[in-house]
Order: structure tokens, then sequence, then C-alpha cells
């Protein structure tokens, strides 16, 4: 064998001249006379190069063939080998050594070379194989489809079949309560007296307290016999302190041994309380009887008479003040019974008067909630009087904000009533009190006179219910209506 060496490429150097085979990804077989462990030389009439194919070395009449791609060197026909295995590489070097030494190439260093006993000449997947591989993956396809199809079918089964059964069992188990509202425990308070509104206390809105004032009703005529009866009360009342200081003088008197300043002083006691008249001939008398009869003249001191004579206008005038101080409150009291005032502890739900206005006796002043729970009232047909009792669950549908929900509640009160938009026709009255809210929270999302949905539960199936109600709580780690 002729063995050349030539350097046109620096990485081509060294390549020999020993037929290799290329087959192109066409088909097309290509004789490359000059190669090297980097890369071969493309033949000038061979077809256009391509970027992989495979590479054949021929042995003892067979090929040892291996998968090639082929990078191009710049301006040339040379081509670089890519991406070559270390096996790809022992192979082609172990042929590449043995031309140059020039001794034949053992099956044993081949073997050894591929490290795998298998055929040398690459074995290719048929077209029935690759069919049949074809067709392995569309019936797994077709069976994968064909399970979800039937899981999708069976849900949906199963949610249909679930929906038609909870509302057959619903429509069974539940008895609609027809005309719902919500209810409030409000009651108008109402003027006890005719007058005029001399004062409003509070607004809509407003919490009070049991006792609060609510309105002050003024009555003229009472209010003017009021005025007149503190005026004659604090008259009577200076009077008799009037009084009581006199006779607090007239015993400070008694000590004065001075007979004419103590006549003086008493005279002028006298005359503040009984007149100018009268003191004189009180005086002379007491004069006389001292000369004629001293005895009877100690009894006639007009100090003493006077004294008398002021404890009896002081008992007077207790008396008197007592009945003008029981006139004046009953006054006050017959005024402040025209007050409106709160019975119990509520909200103002309505202010219906405004000051100045006269109102007459019962017309209604303020319109006043009490802090009880409101509730809903409804009714149903009397058939269904056997089969509704206080305590019975039962559920209210409202809608608060925009945001429809559905509370739990329990029927407070049965009674017979009429229903509402049927004259002359009776059925059952239904109260239902709605429960985990507050007095404050059910003030502020139910609106009084807001239409609700009621709906009683007769408890069919309670215990299986119950079962499945904790069984989906603990599932789900919240709780269902069954």
């Amino acid at each position: 064998m002729r063995v050349e060496h030539r350097s046109p490429h620096a990485d081509l150097d060294y390549m020999v001249r020993a037929p290799l085979s290329f087959q192109s990804p066409e088909g097309d077989d290509v004789v490359i006379r000059e190669w090297s462990l980097q890369g071969l030389k493309w033949p000038e009439d061979a077809p256009d190069r391509p970027e992989h194919g495979y590479l054949a070395v021929p042995f003892q009449g067979v090929d040892v063939r291996f998968p090639v791609q082929l990078e191009p060197a710049p301006d040339t026909r040379e081509v670089f080998f890519k991406d070559l295995t270390g096996r790809q590489r022992e192979v082609l070097a172990l042929f590449y050594r043995a031309l140059l030494s020039g001794r034949m190439v053992a099956s044993g260093d081949v073997i050894t070379a591929l490290d795998t006993p298998v055929d040398l000449v690459p074995v290719e997947e048929t077209e029935a194989e690759a069919e049949a591989k074809i067709g392995n993956r569309k019936k797994i396809t077709e069976v994968i489809r064909t399970l979800v199809h039937v899981v999708i079918y069976v849900a949906l089964f199963l949610g249909v079949m679930t929906t038609i059964g909870t509302n057959a069992f619903n429509a069974v188990n539940r008895i609609s309560v027809q005309y719902g509202r919500v209810v409030a425990p409000v009651s108008a308070l109402s003027a006890l007296r005719p007058g005029v509104v001399g004062a409003v206390t509070v607004t809509a809105g407003s919490t009070v307290s049991a006792g609060d004032v609510l309105a002050v009703v003024e009555d003229p005529d009472l209010m003017a016999r009021l005025h007149t009866a503190r005026i004659d009360y604090a008259a009577t009342r200076d009077q008799l302190d009037k009084t009581e200081r006199a006779l607090s003088r007239l015993e400070k008197l008694r000590g004065v041994k001075d007979e004419v300043l103590r006549l003086v002083e008493v005279g002028l006691v006298y005359e503040a309380h009984f007149g100018p008249r009268g003191f004189d001939v009180l005086r002379n008398r007491w004069q006389d009887l001292r000369l004629s009869d001293p005895e009877t003249a100690a009894a006639r001191d007009p100090l003493a008479v006077t004294e008398r004579l002021l404890n009896a206008r002081l008992t007077e005038l207790k008396t008197e003040l007592r009945q003008k101080r029981s006139a004046r409150d009953g006054l006050k009291a017959r005024i402040k019974a025209a007050e409106v005032i709160a019975p119990y502890d509520g909200v103002v739900q309505a202010v219906l008067v405004q000051s100045g206005q006269y109102i007459l006796s019962g017309q209604p002043v303020v319109e006043m909630e009490d802090d009880a729970p409101r509730h809903v009232v409804g009714w149903v047909d009397a058939k269904y009087a056997e089969d509704l009792y206080p305590g019975m669950p039962a559920f209210v549908g409202v809608n608060t904000s925009g945001e429809a929900r559905q509370v739990t509640g329990h029927i407070s009160d049965v009674r017979a009533g009429d229903i509402p938009n049927r004259p002359g026709e009776f059925g059952i009255e239904v109260t239902v009190q709605i429960e985990g809210f507050s007095n404050a929270d059910l003030r502020q999302q139910l609106r009084v006179g807001a239409p609700v949905n009621i709906l009683a539960d007769r408890q069919m199936l309670a215990g299986p219910r119950g079962w499945l109600s904790s069984l989906w709580a603990r599932i789900s780690g919240g709780g269902t209506d069954v």
C-alpha cells in the first residue's frame, strides 16, 4: 500500500491514501481516498458534501461502520470529524496505525476497540418494526384517552345524579315557608298629654338605656301654673325664714336688762310682722297691769306676747309651705309625665316630631327598637300544622350588600294567623330566630321588612346526614350542610 503524507491543513496533516466508504443520508456511497484521524478530503467528483452520514472501514470482507458528523474546513475540500466518541476514535486510530505500520489488524483488536461482541455491521430498524412500534404507541394513547373519557363521563353522571338526588331529597325534607320577611321588636312611644315639643334629645340610630329622656313635651298652661307655684313657694319660704330669724332675735333680747331698749327692739319686730298698729296698746296694757296685777303682767310682757304670736305664725307658714311645695311638685310631676322616656334599652329607629311642634295626646313621637334579636316571620299552609314545632331547625336565605347567603336558625314560635296578600285566609305564622349573630350584627345585616327565604328542616335521615357532615368536615377542614 502506498502511503503519502501531505499537509494542506494543519489539523489534517498526515493524511493516508486508503479507501474508506461514506454513505450519505440520501443513500449515496462515496469512496474516500484520503483521510486522517481528524478528517477527510471530499472527492471532487462526489455529490454535495452532507453534514453527517455513515463511515465504513473495510476489514476482512466486511465493513466496520459508525455514524459521523462532518464540519467543513475553510476554503478547501477537506472536512473535520465532529464530536467523535471515544470508541469511534479508537476504531479509526486502529486502522490508521495499521496503515502506517503496514501490518494487518487483528480481529481481537477490532473487537476490543468496538468493546462489544455484536456484528460489525450495524443493524437498523426495519419498516415493519417501526410501524409496529407506532401502532403500539397509538394503542396506548387510545387506551389512555378512553380511560380519561370514562372518568369524565362518570364524574358528570355522579354530579348530575347528586344534584338531582339532593334536590329531590330537599323537596321532601324541607318545608318552604312563604312571605318571609325580617321583623324587629319596634314600638312607637306616644305623647301622654298635648303640648309643644320643647326638645328632642335623640336622633335616629341613637342607643339609649331605660329611663333616658327622648323628648320633652311642654304644656303651656301647666308651665305657667308651675311658674306661679314656684313664686308662691319661694315667697312663703322667705316669710318662714324671716319669722325664724325674728324668733331668734327675741330670744337674744331676753338678756337685755335695759327695759326701754328691749321694748324698742320688740316693737320693731312686732311692726315688721304684724303691722305698725297694736304694739303701743299692748305695751300700755302691760305697763298698767304691772301696777295693778304684777303676776298677770308677767304673762302679758310684750316680748312674750310677740314670741307667742310669731310661733303661731311660724306654724301657719310651715303648713302653708308644705301645701305649696306639694302643689309645685304635683305640677312638676305632671310636666315630667309628659316627657317621652325610654321604657327599655334599645335603639331609636325614627324621630317623628321636631322641636316647637304642637302635638296631641297619643300622637307617636319616637319609634324605638328593643335591644332584642331581630327575627324573621313567614306563613305556610295549614296542612303543615302537624309538621312544624318550636325548636325545629330552619335555614334562612338572605341578601346582604348584594351577596346571597344562607344562615341557620330555629323556629321559635308557631301560631295561626292571617296570610299576607290573601285577605280572609288563615294559615300558620312561623317565627324563626337566627343563630350565631349578635344583636348589633343582626341590626346591621338584616333590614327591617327585607324579604327572606325560609326553609324548615324535617330532619329526615338526621343520623346519616350528621355522619356525612362530620366526614366532609374532616376531609375539607370545614363544614357544610348535607
